[in-house]
């Protein structure tokens, strides 16, 4: 019996490695499985075993600290706000260290998560020497497990976006949002402070810059014990991070696309039509985060 139970575990330990975590067997599943194999135990004596081993595999957790400047933290989280009298989906892209800043979008895809790192790095006008990430898709297109060890392979939209302005990364382990506890916290208070009483825009450009606005306030507060605003904190950060490149990053991705016969190109569920001479030929398609420009 306790052979099963450790096995059991065991297996849920390799299911954690293999992203499968959803997939692991619980302490009843344990039991039930220990019953058709002709074992006789008692539920309660079953689970004081059990919550015997498992405790001894229980994870600590040690806090993260960080020098100033080294690390910055990134995360979406969802939303919905109207947009011209119309309910929209929006994703907000957040970056936190000691300072805060929030820019919203209308998807997650890889020109607007480039996007929000473009802008976050040229209003702070620094690059953090490291990014810490969860294992978002735009970042990470597959996880396996080789020596015991995790390894990732990127996209080509996050590699090409690193290495322009060349800051290290790192990956929360899954399942593990506490890695980045900091951005965690700050999406509760954004999600709360800019749309809990105002939810109602003309544009995506004018509920930015109320975000631009509500992230500025929030900078200029005073905190901690020396009083210190996280505008005050940045700018002491800033002495140990590396300069923006003066030009941005190219955030649009080009693809080719063929007229049809009607005279307009699909692109992303949308038709966009063109000029009627360019009917069987084929045209580039060049997407950002907001706009689209065709040649």
């Amino acid at each position: 019996i306790m052979k099963i139970i450790t096995d059991c575990l065991k297996e849920n330990y390799e299911k954690d490695l293999n992203h499968q975590h959803k997939q692991k067997m619980k302490g009843s599943d344990i039991y039930e499985k220990i019953i058709k194999e002709g074992y006789y135990i008692s539920s309660s004596t079953f689970y004081n075993t059990f919550k015997k081993i498992n405790r001894q595999k229980r994870e600590a957790f040690i806090r993260i600290e960080h020098l100033p400047g080294e690390e910055c933290q990134f995360d979406w989280y969802d939303a919905k706000i109207y947009i011209n009298n119309e309910l929209k989906d929006v994703s907000v892209a957040l970056f936190t260290m000691s300072y805060q800043m929030a820019f919203i979008y209308p998807s997650k895809n890889m020109q607007c998560f480039q996007d929000a790192h473009t802008q976050f790095f040229k209003h702070i006008g620094r690059v953090p020497k490291k990014m810490r990430y969860d294992n978002l898709t735009t970042a990470v297109t597959k996880i396996y497990v080789e020596n015991h060890k995790r390894q990732r392979v990127l996209t080509e939209g996050f590699i090409q976006l690193s290495t322009y302005y060349n800051f290290q990364y790192t990956f929360c382990n899954i399942a593990k949002g506490n890695e980045k506890g900091k951005v965690e916290k700050y999406v509760s208070f954004s999600r709360r402070k800019l749309f809990s009483q105002n939810d109602k825009f003309d544009s995506i450009e004018e509920a930015n810059k109320v975000c631009y606005n509500i992230s500025l306030g929030k900078n200029k507060l005073s905190k901690g014990e020396n009083m210190k605003t996280s505008s005050d904190l940045l700018e002491e950060e800033k002495r140990i991070m590396r300069l923006c490149p003066y030009n941005p990053f190219e955030c649009g991705d080009i693809s080719k696309n063929k007229v049809n016969k009607y005279s307009c190109i699909s692109f992303l569920n949308n038709q966009y039509s063109v000029p009627e001479e360019f009917v069987g030929s084929f045209v580039i398609v060049k997407s950002y985060a907001f706009q689209i420009k065709i040649y």
